[in-house]
C-alpha cells in the first residue's frame, strides 16, 4: 500500500482501531477527541477540517482504511504540497485567503 507503515504495523493499528471502534468507523467527534488526546494544544477546528478532508462521502464517519490512507497521503506529500493542504484546511470558504 501507499503507507509508510509496515503490514504488521497496519495490522496492529487496525486491531487497536476495531477494538475501540467496533463498527470499524470513527465519527467526527471521536476523531477530534482522539487527536486531542494525542496532540498537545490540538486545534479542534483544524482537526474537524482534517476529518472532513478524509470523509470523502460526507457521511460523518470514516473507516479505518480511509483514515490510514488520508494520514499516509499527508505524510508522503512533499513540503510544498503539505503547505498547500494545510492552507486549504484553513481556507474554509475556498476564497484563496485566510479570513478570520
Amino acid at each position: 500500500s501507499g503507507s509508510s507503515l509496515t503490514n504488521e504495523q497496519q495490522k496492529e493499528l487496525y486491531q487497536q482501531f476495531t477494538k475501540k471502534y467496533s463498527n470499524g468507523k470513527i465519527t467526527r467527534t471521536e476523531f477530534v477527541d482522539e487527536m486531542k488526546s494525542r496532540i498537545k494544544n490540538c486545534n479542534e477546528a483544524l482537526m474537524i477540517e482534517v476529518f472532513n478532508q478524509f470523509d470523502k462521502e460526507k457521511k460523518g464517519m470514516i473507516a479505518f482504511k480511509d483514515l490510514l490512507l488520508g494520514l499516509s497521503v499527508l505524510q508522503q506529500k512533499p513540503t510544498e504540497e503539505k503547505l498547500k493542504t494545510a492552507f486549504s484546511l484553513y481556507d474554509s470558504d475556498n476564497n484563496g485567503y485566510l479570513d478570520e
